[in-house]
């Protein structure tokens, strides 16, 4: 029960998928984890892979997949699995309980629970009516449940600790990524165009797969679309705003890079106002490199450290410690 096809494009995350296949086959560990990281960086291409080997590797373990996109998708996703299963006098209303209660039992054999882009904290922990998701989560020695999120400190609340933070992907896999997503392979030569480019898109396999796509359809070189990106703001946010069909992606969500930012930033928006004061302020500023000490001086000192740390767990900044 997995939405997409495989993706001959997938690139990279090795290590993370084989660490996430030994938890999954090992009863002794937690048996939930969350992958967390921003909007683009490629959470729902690694988990998509992840299904596939698990699929290949473990036969008899069910793989189940579930968009978090919003209340109704999921609600959706736990009656198609529900008659997937082939559970009696299914019903709609009941059909998180009748899966919950299914799963968690011995005669559900070995599964894989992906929980897709669960991002809204009302939505899974602070709800009152409905009540929220988390309460509806199977638990059992054999089966998984995996998230993808860009809110750290949900899944944090959902899996304890247990939380991968992806890190950007390296210049090579970037070009590579790039390279593989253009129909014209010989567009992407070793040159300080590529390279600049890569920099520029900060690695973000969404950002480079939307400026392949771009590229492709209008057949132009590295250098025109850094070009394009260094107009001014409006012709940039236009750019990434762009939308774009990609098979491996939700056919009812907005693909640009921008779109995905945005949803992070209007979470944000809601959930603290000091962390988007903070935020808007650092982007007048630079994109890296800003010190502390230039942030102006809000609330409390308790205040301010909670507002970076929503930036961090919605993965918009890093802190840098001091060599």
């Amino acid at each position: 029960m997995v939405p997409f096809d495989r993706n001959p494009r997938f690139l990279g995350q090795d290590d993370l998928i084989r660490q996430l296949q030994t938890q999954i086959a090992c009863k002794d560990r937690a048996r939930k984890a969350a992958i967390s990281g921003l909007g683009g960086m490629g959470k729902t291409q690694i988990v998509l892979e992840l299904a596939y080997r698990v699929r290949d590797q473990y036969p008899e373990r069910s793989v189940f997949w579930m968009p978090s996109t919003s209340i109704e998708a999921v609600e959706q996703a736990f009656l198609n699995i529900g008659q997937l299963l082939g559970l009696p006098d299914l019903k709609a209303a009941d059909a998180k309980s009748q899966v919950q209660k299914h799963l968690s039992s011995e005669r559900a054999g070995a599964w894989l629970l992906i929980i897709d882009n669960a991002d809204d904290t009302d939505m899974w922990v602070a709800s009152k009516d409905p009540p929220p998701l988390k309460g509806f989560l199977p638990r059992s020695r054999d089966g998984f449940v995996l998230f993808t999120t860009r809110n750290k400190k949900l899944t944090t609340q959902l899996v304890g600790p247990d939380v991968i933070t992806l890190s950007e992907m390296n210049d090579e896999l970037a070009k590579d990524l790039l390279r593989e997503s253009l129909h014209q392979k010989d567009m992407i030569e070793e040159n300080e165009a590529v390279t600049t480019l890569v920099h520029q898109l900060c690695c973000l396999p969404l950002a480079l797969v939307q400026a392949a796509i771009f590229k492709n359809e209008n057949s132009m070189a590295p250098e025109d679309y850094i070009s394009l990106l260094n107009t001014q703001e409006e012709g940039l946010i236009e750019l990434l705003s762009e939308n774009f069909e990609d098979e491996f992606r939700y056919q009812d969500t907005e693909n640009p890079i921008a779109a995905t930012w945005l949803v992070s930033f209007q979470q944000l928006q809601r959930s603290d106002s000091l962390a988007t004061d903070y935020l808007s302020f650092m982007a007048c500023i630079d994109p890296r490199d800003i010190p502390l000490s230039l942030l102006p001086p809000c609330g409390s000192q308790p205040e301010q450290q909670k507002a970076l740390g929503t930036l961090k767990t919605y993965s918009f900044i890093t802190v840098q410690t001091d060599s």
